[in-house]
């Protein structure tokens, strides 16, 4: 379990750098408000994305590890989902109450993390 913990953290730094570089190359990426975010303690952030780019950007604009919620049929396709898992994400049924993902959320979010 310790391993596992250890590679999911150094993946999601990984990522981290490669999209925050990419961002900032492609998308030209300047980051504000960053002092608005608690550095420590459980944090939502809300926002509404256009693309499947906005979720990783956003990500990547945060010094903290972030959590993501996502739905979750992008959970089910082979690869992506063992990757969107390793990251953080959370899935969630967007066709009902999902109380299994809103335990999820809230555990998170007791342990100090952002979603």
């Amino acid at each position: 379990m310790k391993n596992a913990k250890f590679f999911n953290e150094m993946l999601y730094t990984i990522a981290h750098v490669i999209i925050s570089i990419l961002a900032k190359l492609l998308f030209r990426l300047k980051v504000t408000g960053q002092e608005n975010i608690p550095e420590d303690g459980g944090v939502i952030i809300a926002s509404n994305h256009l693309s499947y780019m906005d979720i990783p950007i956003m990500a990547c604009s945060i010094k903290r590890p972030v959590n993501f919620i996502g739905k979750r049929e992008l959970f089910t396709v082979p690869l992506l989902g063992s990757l969107l898992r390793i990251l953080g994400g959370i899935p969630i049924n967007r066709e009902k109450i999902d109380r299994t993902a809103l335990r999820e959320i809230i555990k998170r979010l007791n342990a100090g993390n952002i979603i």
